[in-house]
């Protein structure tokens, strides 16, 4: 019976380690033309054990590629994903700096708003206050006019009071009438 090709196996390795293809294991020595007809006899056999060595020489070969293979990718893989690892860091660190940035922007643009109110509200409280001042100094005016005009009566009488002859004749007006 032929053996499964390609196939991991005891009978593979045994196969592959008397097999004249492998040139890590001894040959057998032949004794001459005995071995040689013995081989010819049994070509199918011969056929099958040379074949199955071949093709597993073959898949260790690409076992063994596809190992370094496989090996390498993963290096890519792994490289890749720290450079991923890397990016989404970068990503996060500007993103909390558009975030600060963005902040201090608000807070410029509230600040200003603020302060343009406050400003406004200023300007108005000024405009009121100068016309609470303006109707202010013009009742004390009235108020100084009204005292003047009152205080007048009294320092002719105080002045009349204050002479002799402005007594006198102050009480003869009085006297006369």
């Amino acid at each position: 019976m032929a053996k499964k090709k390609g196939g991991k196996g005891k009978g593979n390795a045994a196969e592959a380690a008397n097999s004249p293809t492998n040139s890590g294991a001894p040959e057998p020595e032949n004794s001459g033309p005995v071995a040689e007809a013995s081989l010819s006899e049994e070509p199918s056999v011969t056929q099958v054990t040379e074949s199955a060595p071949a093709e597993t020489t073959a898949t260790s070969s690409n076992s063994a590629t596809g190992g370094a293979d496989a090996e390498q990718l993963r290096k890519e893989l792994a490289a890749a994903k720290a450079e991923i690892d890397a990016l989404k860091a970068e990503v996060a660190r500007l993103k909390a700096s558009q975030t600060v940035a963005a902040a201090v922007d608000t807070g410029k643009t509230t600040d200003l708003d603020a302060l343009t109110q406050r400003i406004a509200k200023l300007k108005a409280e000024q405009a009121e206050a100068d016309a609470a001042r303006d109707a202010a100094w013009k009742q004390l005016k009235n108020v100084v006019a009204d005292i003047a005009r009152l205080a007048a009566p009294d320092q002719t009488s105080k002045a009349a009071a204050g002479t002799p002859t402005a007594a006198a004749a102050a009480a003869g007006t009085f006297a006369a009438a």
